[in-house]
């Protein structure tokens, strides 16, 4: 009864068995000098819809499927009301370092307390006292585009009484995704959330920063900010999505995919950082009456004021760019299940870049020695094998490419030009 529990506990196969693990949060409300959470966006049923001025996700349960067998975890020891309690229960309560590694490894941080510290987060990033309470420069998570009156508040009005009541645009659900961050050359498994600039109306369109909090062992609960430059803020979800309806191609989706007795469905619209650009990207589901079961039709990616729509991420980009980014290959080995999501190979550009370089040189060489015994056609072959490696090379440089246009009409012709400049900030984790 003293620890309150995240509605949304998730499988993970162990050991052959199947267990649950759900998040469970001490919290209180006489945390002195502290204001009261913000719990507006809350799913039902959420653990956390109750009064409080702090909150600490410190333990992880984990209840086996077949026989209902339950552990707790303390992961986070330095909490006091935890400890008081583990003094009252020593037998209730495990250490984390008796956690199995493969539990450990499964472990995401949760939504539900993501939700707290973003709200909070919006009107607390600010250190000036004349700042803060006159809500300069104060943030709040970016409206949903998804829902009715996504640009701001709506208002209405009862017949009988003529009594007028706002209703606020619902905030934009936190998400998962796994991604190289700025500043990292490593894929981290992040949850995110977007902020806009405040206003009375909640609608304004721009976006200043993007939260993430990391899921990895080696970084679990490291919050992370990354701040768009304020003088020149790039558009925000509900300005992509304007952008998306008004392109004929994407407004079009919903008529084309929508008939027959099935339904589309509108995935979550993702920011995704690049170097110093964003690349937005929705997915189009289709769900028929019969399997209710929905299928990827359509991937819509936003670059700047480009859009494209492509049957996947890959051809979407293609459309943007002119060709795919190139995507670091990641072999897992499946026979350490200590940690079965940790990068064995991950190519580096300068990887990339010396690996091409030396084989370019060793077609030149193929290519001298062709010439030599008179093939004319494997000298060819070899030499312009040898240019698209050299070309390769100089995209990753910033190099004009050896050849041009005419001698290879493949060639992009289009490249992400960076637009925005981010710095990093980093929390607490795990606390509100």
């Amino acid at each position: 009864p003293f620890l309150h529990f995240d509605n949304d506990p998730y499988p993970v196969v162990h050991e052959g068995r199947i267990v649950w693990i759900v998040d469970a949060y001490t919290t209180t409300d006489k945390y002195p000098y502290a204001q009261r959470a913000d719990v507006s966006d809350l799913p039902n049923g959420s653990g956390l819809d109750h009064r409080f001025n702090y909150v600490r996700n410190s333990v992880k349960g984990v209840v086996d499927a077949y026989d209902g067998t339950v552990d707790f975890y303390v992961i986070d020891e330095e909490d006091p009301i935890v400890n008081a309690y583990r003094s009252a229960f020593p037998e209730l309560f495990d250490d984390f370092a008796d956690m199995p590694d493969n539990l450990k490894a499964h472990l995401r941080y949760p939504e539900e307390l993501f939700r707290v510290q973003t709200n909070m987060w919006a009107r607390y990033h600010l250190t000036a006292a004349q700042d803060f309470y006159n809500n300069n420069d104060a943030w709040e998570v970016s409206a949903d585009p998804g829902t009715e009156g996504a640009q701001g508040q709506t208002q209405t009005t009862d017949a009988q009484t003529g009594e007028v009541t706002s209703t606020r645009a619902a905030r934009i659900d936190p998400y998962y995704l796994q991604i190289e961050l700025p500043g990292t050359d490593e894929l981290d498994f992040v949850l995110t959330r977007p902020f806009a600039p405040f206003s009375d109306s909640g609608g304004r369109p721009q976006l200043t920063a993007l939260m993430t909090a990391s899921s990895d062992p080696g970084t679990y609960g490291q919050l992370r900010v990354l701040e768009m430059p304020p003088g020149n803020l790039p558009d925000g979800p509900t300005a992509i999505e304007g952008t998306i309806t008004n392109d004929e191609a994407a407004s079009s989706l919903e008529t084309l995919l929508g008939g027959g007795g099935s339904k589309v469905l509108q995935g979550n619209l993702i920011a995704i950082p690049v170097d110093n650009s964003l690349v937005w990207v929705r997915p189009f589901y289709v769900e028929s009456d019969q399997t209710q079961i929905p299928e990827l039709e359509r991937v819509i990616a936003v670059f700047e004021n480009q859009v494209a729509v492509e049957d996947t991420l890959e051809e979407a980009l293609a459309a943007l760019f002119g060709e795919a980014p190139e995507i670091d290959e990641v072999v897992v080995d499946p026979g350490d299940p200590d940690q079965p999501d940790e990068p064995i190979v991950v190519e580096t550009d300068n990887e990339k870049l010396t690996r091409l370089l030396n084989e370019a040189a060793a077609l030149f060489a193929e290519a001298d020695a062709a010439l030599a015994e008179g093939d004319l056609g494997v000298f060819q072959s070899k030499t312009e094998a040898a240019r698209k490696l050299i070309d390769e090379a100089a995209a990753i440089l910033g190099a004009e490419p050896a050849t041009t246009p005419s001698d290879d009409p493949a060639a992009p012709t289009d490249d992400p030009t960076p637009t925005t400049e981010s710095t990093t900030t980093t929390t607490e984790p795990d606390s509100a």
